[in-house]
């Protein structure tokens, strides 16, 4: 139990730190991790993968989408071979809340990793693996 109390703790903060930086672009936190996501990961960048990999619903990814797209932080690209799919693509004016939101992001880590060697890190997120290979099929 102690384990999903600390998780709560840090998913709570992490939200905290997001809350920040959506007050000041007047932008929700899912908005904020779909364009971190896209961020970082430029060869994933349709709907389904946001939702696959942010484990969030499918409804939550598409208002966000739709919201992200009509503030001009997103544009959606026809897919040349599959007219079914629309790649979602960064626009130029994302581009200032994205460093600050990265900057904050990379901040938060920084100070919750603080005092945690890499071996540390590296054991902590091989047990959390093996965790999850334990539930995967059960539960998600």
């Amino acid at each position: 139990m102690q384990l999903l109390k600390h998780i709560q703790i840090f998913r709570k903060a992490y939200e905290n730190m997001l809350n920040e930086i959506a007050s000041q672009y007047n932008i929700a936190n899912n908005e904020i991790k779909i364009l971190l996501f896209l961020d970082k990961n430029e060869d994933t960048d349709i709907a389904k993968d946001i939702v696959d990999m942010l484990i969030l619903s499918k409804s939550h990814v598409s208002m966000s989408v739709e919201r992200l797209v009509q503030k001009g932080y997103l544009q959606k690209v026809q897919d040349e071979s599959d007219k079914k799919k629309k790649h979602l693509k960064m626009a130029e004016s994302a581009k200032e809340l994205i460093k600050e939101a990265d900057k904050k992001e990379k901040s938060f880590f920084n100070k919750m990793y603080n005092g945690i060697t890499e071996e540390e890190k590296e054991t902590m997120n091989q047990i959390f693996e093996k965790m999850y290979r334990n539930i995967k099929n059960d539960n998600i």
